[in-house]
């Protein structure tokens, strides 16, 4: 099911939803499924997601943290987990192709380029 969203940070870093800490979402980095207020999904990477105590912002529930440079929609309403987890989510790729960003620690999992990679797409396929 989808969670809905109580509070997004003023720079749109971070975002509060009522989700419970139930394991549907990966500990991150990975994405998630955001709706924006006019009912459209799309998918937004996460760098990591914490539980979050019932405060002054709402009730309990998850705080999620965008990767550096991203940024969760303005008007995201709901989230649900991605359908498959990502190792590691990619949040952009240039305007001709060529290069595609992901959220990658920088630990040596993956090795200096040249090299090939698997993409997996949404879609469920892979090339």
């Amino acid at each position: 099911g989808s969670f809905r969203v109580v509070w997004r940070s003023a720079g749109g870093r971070e975002l509060r939803v009522t989700a419970p800490n139930d394991g549907s979402f990966n500990l991150g980095p990975s994405r998630l499924l955001v709706q924006d207020s006019a009912g459209g999904w799309q998918h937004a990477p996460y760098a990591s997601v914490a539980v979050a105590p019932a405060d002054k912002r709402g009730p309990a529930g998850l705080l999620f943290t965008a990767p550096p440079d991203a940024v969760f929609p303005a008007d995201a309403a709901r989230v649900q987990p991605a359908q498959f987890p990502e190792p590691f989510p990619v949040f952009g790729r240039s305007s001709d192709g060529t290069v595609l960003y992901v959220h990658a620690r920088n630990d040596g999992s993956l090795a200096p380029g040249p090299a090939r990679l698997r993409e997996r797409l949404s879609s469920g396929g892979g090339h």
